[in-house]
């Protein structure tokens, strides 16, 4: 089984593979949004971008991390509508071509890999995932713990 983990932020979609229940090099480790003048338009760009990631990578499940329930989840609407905007798009290119987007909470993700319920979501997947690839500290680690979380890896 193949498992594409997301984890978005305001800058990036942090992207991760799993092979049958192991991590895989992937290229692009990130996505950012389409830069353009015209709003619409980057939007149609950034959603083309998914779409075709998803045809290269063909996962059989999308894994996509929810935000945590601590302090950095009390943000603003113009600090939290990047990520959503990522997040909503992502799932429009998975809809599209018929992938089902299952969407984990850390909570979720800990039990799945069967992780201490307590401690910084960090420090305690940090711990039991092996580093493949970069911009592991800025958000891979996260999609990487999505990836090996998603039903069937």
């Amino acid at each position: 089984m193949r498992a594409f983990g997301v984890h978005c932020t305001g800058m990036y979609a942090f992207l991760a593979v799993a092979e049958d229940g192991a991590l895989v090099v992937n290229e692009p480790q990130r996505v950012g949004h389409a830069v353009s003048t015209d709003e619409d338009n980057a939007l149609w760009q950034t959603l083309g971008t998914f779409a075709d990631l998803l045809d290269e990578i063909r996962p059989d499940r999308i894994a996509l991390l929810l935000p945590g329930t601590g302090t950095n989840a009390r943000q603003t609407h113009g600090a939290l509508a990047p990520r959503v905007e990522l997040e909503t798009l992502l799932r429009m290119a998975a809809a599209r071509s018929n992938r089902p987007v299952e969407r984990l909470s850390h909570a979720g993700v800990r039990s799945r890999l069967g992780l201490s319920r307590s401690g910084p979501f960090e420090v305690v997947v940090r711990a039991r995932i092996p580093r493949v690839g970069d911009y592991w500290t800025a958000g891979r680690l996260f999609a990487s713990a999505a990836a090996l979380a998603a039903r069937g890896s």
